[in-house]
């Protein structure tokens, strides 16, 4: 983890980079800035695996593009009749109406909903996720002051 101050007189961090292995031998980086010019609220996952890379954008949610390991690029779109069960289940309009950031509540506060009376199917994490959450942010913050390298992640 490599955190820090870039903007003068911010009281926390406002830069992180940290690099990521699982147990299952794969690696990722985590990216987390304010002082991203342009980016507005630019947050990005991206996949890449043996056949396939996945890219999802924030800025435009109802998008996910695939990109097969032959070239082809795939759009996959919100709402599509060809979606797995648990993406139809999230979807609240037909394609082509733009979702997002209210859905999202929504689709939470129903989760929670289920969870309170005790019905399987809720999408939402649980403490135990939310607690490990906040474990690696404490961690990344420690190991960052401390000039720590590779540190085995700890909950």
């Amino acid at each position: 983890a490599d955190l820090g101050t870039v903007v003068p007189g911010r009281m926390v961090d406002d830069d992180c980079q940290i690099l990521l292995r699982f147990a299952n031998g794969a690696r990722g980086a985590l990216l987390a800035s304010q002082i991203s010019v342009g980016e507005r609220n630019g947050l990005t996952i991206r996949i890449y695996g043996e056949k396939a890379g996945l890219t999802w954008r924030q800025e435009h949610p109802n998008q996910l593009w695939l990109s097969h390991d032959d070239g082809r690029v795939e759009l996959v779109q919100a709402g599509d009749p060809g979606l797995g069960g648990a993406a139809q289940w999230a979807s609240r309009t037909p394609g082509g109406h733009p979702e997002g950031y209210l859905e999202a509540f929504a689709n939470l506060y129903r989760d929670f909903a289920k969870l309170v009376r005790g019905e399987e199917g809720a999408l939402i994490p649980g403490i135990a996720d939310g607690l490990r959450g906040m474990a690696l942010i404490e961690q990344a913050v420690a190991l960052s002051k401390a000039g720590a390298g590779w540190t085995r992640f700890t909950v």
